[in-house]
């Protein structure tokens, strides 16, 4: 019996990663996509400097900040996410298009897509992020009940780290409640799109 559900959660594994190799940003040339993720940024960026407005000087006075959609998901045993996007070094003001992928285990059953917007305080964390050095080691889960909105607004924000050198927000569009594991998470540069 262990033998199957070992088998049967490498296999899930395989499907999350090899599915989640099918999403990326829309559009068929390189400008075109990087113009897709520089829209998604934008508009990420302004539903959450109207949900936290201190955001704003946030990132107007950091070393950096990162954008990312994000498709995740859960079934049983294994979880997986991927996502793009992009990360602008406010010091050149530079854009780097990138990617991300997330891999864990532990029971569930969900799908989400949401984005991340990470704001960098410290030049060199900033600089291991862009150059993929930078994971997240550690599980943060959180869970939020939301209000009621109409249906043209972000449903909600949630901030869900908080480090010295990184601020990590999560906005969804549609859920009531969210979970999200940042564990396993790995980004790099996009080499197609940069």
């Amino acid at each position: 019996m262990k033998v199957r559900t070992v088998v049967f959660t490498g296999a899930l594994l395989v499907l999350a990663v090899v599915l989640a190799g099918c999403f990326g940003a829309a559009g068929n040339s390189r400008e075109d996509k990087q113009a897709s993720i520089r829209s998604l940024a934008d508009s990420t960026l302004e539903n959450l400097y109207k949900l936290h407005p201190e955001t704003r000087n946030k990132i107007k006075s950091s070393a950096g900040y990162a954008v990312f959609s994000n498709i995740n998901a859960h079934v049983l045993l294994v979880g997986g996410g991927y996502g793009y996007g992009l990360c602008v070094r406010q010091s050149d003001n530079t854009t780097h298009y990138m990617k991300m992928v997330q891999l864990g285990v532990g029971p569930g059953l969900a799908a989400k897509d949401f984005r991340l917007v990470f704001i960098f305080k410290d030049p060199t964390i900033l600089q291991q992020f862009l150059d993929g050095r930078w994971d997240v080691n550690s599980k943060t889960d959180f869970a939020a009940k939301l209000e009621p909105q109409t249906p043209s607004t972000t449903s909600g924000t949630y901030q869900i780290s908080s480090m010295d050198e990184v601020e990590t927000y999560s906005i969804t569009e549609a859920g009531v409640a969210v979970q999200v594991t940042l564990s396993g998470g790995r980004y790099w540069k996009d080499p197609d799109l940069n």
